[in-house]
C-alpha cells in the first residue's frame, strides 16, 4: 500500500505495475485469485492487448487462469505459439513469463508449447525466476523444468528437478517453495 502511494504520487506507471505484480502473485499464492480477477482484467482492458507479445500477457494471463477465466492464457499462448522460439525479447521479462507461460501450457494442455518452454528453460536451470524487481518470487527454474517433464511423460527427469528445487529451496530458507514442490 504505501509503493502504491508513493507511485500514485509520482504518476508512475511502472510503480502500478509493481504493487499490481506483488499483488497478483500474493493471491496466487494464496490459491485466492479470483478475489484479485477484476483488477487484472481492468489492467488488461486499460493497457489494451491487441499489440502486446506473450511475454506481457502471460503473468495476467496465468493469474486469470487461474481465477477461472482463460482467455487472456488462451491468447499468450497463441501469440507464443505462432511466433518463432525467438520471438521475446531477452528482457527482464523473458524468465517470468517463461515460467507464466509453462503454467499455461499444462493447464491448457498444450504439448508443442510445453516442449518448446522445456527446451527454452533448460539452459537457465539454476536460476530464478522474479518479477517487480524482486517483489514477486516465482521460483527456481529446476522447478518448473520439473513440472514441465512431469507433464510431457519424462518422470525421471521430472524427479531430479523436483529435488533440484527442493534442496535449492531448502538452502534458500524458502518453506513455501519447498512445500510447494
Amino acid at each position: 500500500a504505501a509503493a502504491e502511494e508513493i507511485g500514485r504520487r509520482a504518476r508512475s506507471f511502472n510503480a502500478e505495475l509493481m504493487v499490481f505484480t506483488v499483488r497478483m502473485q500474493a493471491h496466487l499464492d494464496r490459491g485466492t485469485p479470483a478475489e484479485y480477477a477484476a483488477a487484472m482484467r481492468d489492467l488488461m482492458e486499460r493497457i489494451g492487448t491487441a499489440s502486446l507479445p506473450a511475454s506481457y500477457l502471460a503473468a495476467p494471463g496465468r493469474g486469470l487462469l487461474a481465477a477461472g477465466d482463460p482467455a487472456y492464457a488462451r491468447m499468450a499462448l497463441r501469440a507464443f505459439l505462432a511466433g518463432p522460439a525467438d520471438a521475446l525479447p531477452r528482457d527482464a521479462e523473458w524468465l517470468e513469463s517463461h515460467w507464466a507461460l509453462a503454467d499455461i501450457a499444462i493447464d491448457l494442455d498444450s504439448r508443442d508449447a510445453a516442449a518448446g518452454l522445456f527446451g527454452a528453460l533448460l539452459p537457465h536451470e539454476s536460476l530464478w525466476a522474479v518479477d517487480g524487481i524482486g517483489g514477486a518470487v516465482f521460483g527456481n527454474l529446476a522447478e518448473q523444468l520439473g513440472r514441465l517433464a512431469g507433464y510431457l511423460g519424462r518422470p525421471g527427469e521430472a524427479s531430479r528437478f523436483l529435488a533440484t528445487a527442493r534442496e535449492r529451496y531448502v538452502r534458500a530458507d524458502a518453506p513455501a517453495l519447498r512445500d510447494r514442490v
